[in-house]
């Protein structure tokens, strides 16, 4: 039996060009790890959901979709801190990103901090948006908020 050593190891690791020419083929499919990702989420299954954002993320750098994968996972496990860290890097890198800023609002309802604070930025962002989905969790929200007696109490200050 012969041992392998490091330089062997090393040999088989591809170039960087080989690298870069296997994510330019497969950035399109970051996408779908996405989407895999969002559905192992609804499964429960955090350490694939992590894994597939990850793979996502390496295929495409630019993209903080998977940074959004990320703070959903940290919602799912109550870590609202952790969740509102990751949102507020999304927004420092796409201030303009809803989605983004909704779920930083949903963190502020989920441990009732700054609830009054989170109710305006979401009727704002209700008003202003353009996407219906963005639209619709909003409204849910709101209503959550308006209708929760904690929240409605802090609203009323």
């Amino acid at each position: 039996m012969s041992e392998k050593t490091n330089s062997d190891f090393i040999k088989k690791i591809p170039d960087d060009k080989v690298v870069e020419a296997l994510v330019k083929d497969y950035r399109d499919d970051a996408i779908l790890l996405i989407e895999l990702g969002f559905i192992a989420i609804k499964q429960s299954d955090e350490m694939n959901a992590l894994r597939l954002f990850s793979a996502a993320q390496l295929l495409n750098l630019k993209s903080v979709a998977p940074l959004i994968g990320m703070g959903y996972i940290a919602i799912h496990k109550t870590d609202t801190k952790g969740a509102r860290e990751i949102f507020q890097k999304v927004l420092k890198i796409e201030p303009e990103n809803e989605l983004a800023n909704v779920f930083l609002q949903m963190c502020s309802l989920i441990d009732n901090t700054n609830v009054k604070t989170a109710h305006k930025n979401l009727v704002k962002l209700n008003e202003n948006s353009v996407d219906e989905t963005t639209k619709t969790f909003c409204t849910s929200l709101i209503k959550w908020c308006e209708k929760d007696p904690v929240k409605k109490q802090q609203l009323a200050i």
